[in-house]
């Protein structure tokens, strides 16, 4: 029983580990997905709040165009495509006009700019990478992004305190409140402004996320705030806790059925070890009583009543031996039995049980045997495979009424019992099997017994690698069919 449950608990911990292993490999899938993600969407963020900063100054220009000047724009094309374009401001009147002239671009204006290709602007250094790899096309969207900047920061100052407002909103909605510190970058790389959320003093582990505005410049916005890994961890607070529980549980449910299935088989020990005991203690008492019962029949005259009783007690005592020794029989045979399995015919058996039930039984039995082929055989333990047709026969004389008439049908590898005795109903057949179990009669105790008989058939068939199948109608009798394995 100590190693059952040893390995039961060896398969407990197995899938436990393995429930385990699953959710730890999930969770840090989703931790590094998440981090990537949010680190995705904080860049995004800073991307955004540009391009809106730039379209409201742009709105600013078209509606108000109160800002005088020229503005060069240099293209970030090579070769003969390269241009130069000059934008000219005049107003005339209430109304005001511009005037764009393109020029390709000069020799040395060209060296300047292949000095700084595309490639060099999207190094991994830079945070954009993080969106340009998930989608290319971004790179041509930053190139006209920035080449706005460089057009327009000349004619409206940038509102460095509106972009914040900007990248606080596109925060939020993406999901993120975090604090954080804004700063401003000009062309050399010194910080010009900065912005930060009150209260807050970023840690030396803090992140920082760039978004370049010039196209050959350092000037960038630039977000800095904790760790996005505390941040991931801090959203995932709720499936981690969630996880945890889930493992609590799962390991406390497993503990405690492996604490009760350990208990019960601890219980079933002890009762077989008590039906063990009792049984044989009880062979002793019943043995000396059987044997003075018997003397006093055979050396003493007595009267015919006293010879009546005499007799009474000693076929009760008989009864008595014999069920104690089913019962202990049929316990140690489920623990030491080993089966003999060997080739026996139907014939020679069936013959001699039918003839030993017609002389014990106490009331008119009819019982037909039809063995086809005739020489019909199969293989099990000769002791074991007496013991279950006897039992059978034994039950279907003893349910019978008052006359028994029973058939018993014999084909290679299996045997089918009949009788047409009470039966039993159909919500009671699935139970017939288990130990003790007897179908209640009521207050009726015209049959005695301990409900052992099919208990052991079944724990036999078992064992023969065979099975038992049972039919039985209330009223018009029972059909039990053992077929065994052929193969044994």
């Amino acid at each position: 029983m100590k190693l059952k449950t040893q390995y039961m608990a060896l398969i407990v911990g197995i899938v436990l580990f393995v429930v385990f292993a699953y959710q730890v490999t999930w969770l840090v899938m989703l931790y590094h997905n998440e981090t990537t993600e949010t680190r995705r969407r904080i860049q995004h963020a800073v991307v955004m709040a540009d391009y809106i900063e730039l379209d409201m100054r742009t709105n600013q220009i078209r509606q108000f165009g109160t800002v005088h000047g020229t503005v060069t724009v240099t293209s970030n094309q090579t070769g003969d495509s390269a241009y130069v374009e000059t934008i000219k401001r005049h107003e005339h009147g209430d109304s005001v006009f511009y005037n764009v002239q393109r020029r390709p671009m000069r020799s040395q204006e060209r060296d300047s700019v292949n000095s700084h290709p595309l490639t060099w602007q999207f190094e991994d250094r830079r945070n954009d990478s993080i969106l340009i790899a998930q989608n290319p096309m971004l790179g041509m969207t930053y190139v006209v992004q920035r080449t706005t900047h460089y057009s327009l920061d000349q004619i409206v100052p940038v509102n460095f305190a509106r972009y914040d407002s900007l990248l606080t909103c596109q925060l939020h909605e993406a999901g993120l409140d975090i604090q954080h510190l804004t700063e401003r970058i000009d062309s050399t790389g010194v910080v010009i402004d900065s912005i930060s959320t009150p209260g807050y003093h970023h840690s030396p582990q803090a992140e920082r996320f760039v978004f370049f505005t010039a196209i050959d410049g350092l000037a960038a916005y630039r977000l800095t705030t904790e760790p996005v890994k505390s941040i991931v961890l801090r959203q995932m607070a709720g499936i981690l806790a969630t996880s945890a529980i889930i493992l609590i549980v799962l390991m406390a449910s497993f503990w405690y059925l492996i604490h009760t299935v350990a208990r019960m088989r601890t219980l079933d020990e002890m009762k077989s070890d008590f039906t063990n005991n009792m049984t044989h203690e009880l062979k002793t008492p019943i043995a000396v009583a059987y044997a003075a019962n018997d003397a006093l029949l055979n050396f003493e005259e007595q009267s015919e009543k006293t010879r009546q009783y005499l007799l009474i007690g000693q076929e009760q005592l008989a009864k008595l031996s014999e069920m104690v020794e089913q019962i202990l029989n049929m316990s140690l045979e489920k623990r030491t039995k080993r089966l003999n399995i060997a080739t026996l015919m139907w014939r020679d058996m069936i013959d001699a049980l039918v003839e030993a039930q017609r002389l014990k039984s106490d009331k008119p039995t009819d019982i037909t045997v039809d063995i086809t082929p005739s020489n019909a055989s199969v293989k099990a333990d000769r002791q074991a495979l007496s013991s279950m047709v006897n039992n059978l026969i034994d039950n279907a004389i003893k349910y019978s009424g008052d006359e028994a008439h029973i058939t018993i049908s014999c084909h290679n590898d299996e045997i089918v019992v009949s009788d047409q005795g009470i039966g039993i109903p159909h919500s009671k057949l699935p139970f017939v099997f288990d130990k003790f179990y007897r179908v209640p009669q009521g207050d009726r105790h015209d049959v005695k017994g301990y409900g052992l008989g099919l208990y052991y058939v079944k724990q036999m068939m078992t064992q023969h690698g065979g099975n038992v199948e049972i039919e039985s109608d209330p009223g018009k009798g029972t059909t039990i069919k053992l077929k065994f394995n052929g193969n044994n």
